[in-house]
């Protein structure tokens, strides 16, 4: 079920190869974040409960994860949420990044944008609320009931600056490297 999942979030953002984890190395910056998932207003889980029934209705795989893309080398990183209030730390190489997101049974890419600093950095992203089928189309509708993508434009996103939150689950105070919302006709060119 993981594999597939990975799978599946390399193929929504736009890779034709499985993406891995995030780097470990000494040439990498970490950045920290979160997200958040709403459905119809409510918020959504972003984490298994930890329920027997766990493994039966999300099989071995997280509920949900970001699939990230380095826009300059093509380089993609699957990075798991496993902090039940949607908070995240990746050690990824500099450059810029494109988000996309796996969360249950959807997959949806976003127009969230960031800059991961030098080697060493470590910064603050910012909180991506994802509100899911804010509007809707027929592929949307046909996602609703049955899982897959979700096309981009169904979906409305917000960047949210929340410096103080993540201090506290950083354990320390972190520079800022703010994520970014992109007009649709910027995402075409890269």
């Amino acid at each position: 079920m993981q594999r597939t999942t990975l799978v599946l979030l390399a193929l929504v953002s736009g890779c034709a190869t499985i993406a891995r984890p995030p780097h470990h190395a000494t040439d990498a910056a970490t950045v920290v974040g979160r997200v958040l998932v709403y459905r119809d207003g409510r918020p959504l889980t972003v984490t298994r409960s930890g329920s027997p029934l766990d493994s039966t209705l999300y099989g071995d795989g997280v509920l949900t994860s970001l699939a990230v893309r380095n826009l300059d080398s093509g380089e993609r990183f699957t990075v798991p949420i496993t902090d039940e209030r949607g908070w995240f730390s990746a050690a990824l190489p500099p450059g810029p990044y494109a988000i996309g997101i796996g969360h249950y049974i959807w997959l949806l890419d976003t127009p969230a944008r960031f800059q991961a600093p030098g080697p060493g950095s470590r910064c603050y992203l910012g909180t991506l609320g994802v509100e899911l089928f804010a509007r809707s189309s027929v592929l949307g509708g046909w996602a609703r009931l049955t899982g897959g993508a979700i096309p981009e434009s169904d979906n409305g996103f917000q960047v949210l600056d929340q410096p103080g939150a993540a201090q506290r689950w950083a354990g320390q105070a972190l520079a800022g490297c703010p994520m970014q919302l992109v007009a649709r006709a910027a995402v075409a060119g890269r």
